[in-house]
């Protein structure tokens, strides 16, 4: 057994004036992109949320529960429209201007409870559709960037304030957490919710001790994100939520086999909750379907389709389920994290494409100079290190995007218009905090050898 460390996490003014600093800088970047940090374009996209505007729609008209509470597109026909751009267009069109569906089809992949509860919200709401639609972005900005401002706060305690600075500008400067912030759909601070309630519930008491308030703790942040919006990114947020119990087992200096441990019991309470929301969705599915069975067909039909199914069987999906898997890491090994032509203008194709564009390959090459430049400070002082502790943490965090792009390879060929959010669940975030602790080491150690050696005065 580990010698619990003492807690490190005591919220101070300073903390308050980071967290409060760090989420009214993210806020307003998130919800009006004012920075530029994601072209307009990117920014704009509506990546699914046309499911919620449809909901929303249903909801008013049929009920909160009407559907089963399940997301989905209406419109003006008989039969619900198929999806399509126009068909996402038509859900917008249809609650900013109050248009009835004569029929809704249901989008079966999630619970959807970010439809139901906005339904309830926009109907306490006054003002007009597009007012309370700003409403729900903003409200949906500010709670992702208080999630993520906690996450800067957490390094600012624990690894001091050039990582915190390091952890925000990770944060400042993705294009994807700009364009996916606002977005009702994906409800992005319930991806890190698990995650941040690790870090502080173990930053508080020291140590890892696992008992009752820490599995109902996993098994409950893990049920509200899947009741939120489901199973998008599952592995990804899933292995993200461990990385806090492997840094603190690692930070003092525990066994491999503790952190096994950890990881093991960590899954049983995640699975547990996964369980428990699938047996709600069934029902839900069952309820507009009729019959049990056809939920857990869709079940098993959408994890073939974004896995390794059958061609043959969804001959519509042959080319993202026979691309090779090299082929999927090397578009999201190449793609870009941040572009500077945003800011400066230039025409030159290799600096647009090579200088301006930081790429995510090029971030993994800077944490690993940063894990070098560490390489001294790894030993600690006594047994405890947090450069190691930080410096093993990052590199887990790597298999959180990376189970997306390994287990989900179809998906990730359909969406590179979006999956690369997931080199921020966390990886990019602990990167850069890597970095910042390795720039502190290195200023350090230049500054201690140019010292001038102290004189010892005769006697």
């Amino acid at each position: 057994m580990t010698k619990p460390r003492t807690p490190s996490l005591r919220m101070s003014a300073k903390a308050v004036a980071v967290f409060l600093l760090s989420a009214a800088f993210l806020s307003i970047s998130f919800y009006t992109n004012v920075f530029l940090v994601a072209n307009e374009s990117l920014f704009r996209r509506e990546i699914t949320e046309s499911f919620v505007m449809g909901r929303l729609v249903q909801s008013a008209q049929e009920g909160i529960f009407a559907s089963a509470g399940l997301l989905g597109h209406g419109g003006p026909d008989v039969d619900p429209p198929e999806y399509s751009n126009e068909a996402m267009a038509l859900q917008y069109t249809s609650y900013l201007e109050g248009l009835s569906f004569q029929s809704y089809g249901t989008y079966n992949s999630l619970i959807g409870g970010q439809g139901l509860f906005l339904g309830v919200v926009d109907r306490l709401l006054s003002g007009t559709p597009a007012e309370r639609l700003e409403i729900h972005r903003a409200v949906a900005s500010v709670l992702a960037a208080a999630a993520l401002a906690l996450i800067v706060v957490w390094f600012y305690l624990e690894l001091g304030a050039v990582a915190g600075l390091f952890a925000f500008g990770s944060l400042a400067l993705s294009s994807w957490l700009i364009a996916f912030a606002h977005n009702l759909y994906w409800s992005i601070w319930s991806f890190y919710l698990p995650m941040i309630a690790l870090m502080y519930h173990l930053g508080r008491r020291g140590t890892v001790i696992w008992d009752q308030p820490l599995f109902f703790l996993i098994f409950g942040t893990v049920l509200l994100k899947c009741f939120l919006n489901g199973y998008e990114f599952i592995t990804t947020f899933l292995i993200m939520m461990t990385v806090p119990l492997v840094f603190y087992r690692v930070r003092a200096a525990a066994p491999l086999r503790a952190v096994v441990g950890d990881l093991t019991k960590a899954a049983v309470a995640s699975v547990t909750a996964v369980a428990v929301s699938m047996v709600a969705l069934v029902g839900q599915i069952a309820l507009v379907r009729g019959g049990l069975m056809e939920g857990l067909r869709h079940i098993g039909v959408s994890v073939l389709r974004r896995t390794y199914g059958d061609p043959t069987v969804f001959p519509e999906l042959a080319a993202s389920l026979e691309a090779s898997l090299t082929e999927v890491l090397a578009t999201y090994l190449m793609g870009p994290f941040f572009n500077f032509s945003q800011y400066v203008y230039t025409e030159n194709p290799f600096l647009l494409r090579w200088v301006f564009e930081v790429r995510y390959v090029s971030l993994i090459g800077l944490f690993a100079i940063a894990t070098v430049l560490l390489i001294p400070a790894l030993r600690g002082t006594g047994s405890e290190s947090p450069a190691r502790a930080l410096v093993t943490a990052t590199w887990f965090s790597a298999l959180a995007p990376l189970s997306w792009f390994v287990l989900f390879k179809s998906h990730s060929y359909q969406h590179p218009h979006m999956n690369f959010i997931v080199w921020q669940m966390p990886f990019t975030i602990f990167g850069f905090a890597l970095c910042g602790l390795a720039l502190r080491h290195l200023i350090g150690t230049i500054a201690t050898r140019d010292r001038p050696a102290s004189v010892t005065p005769a006697r």
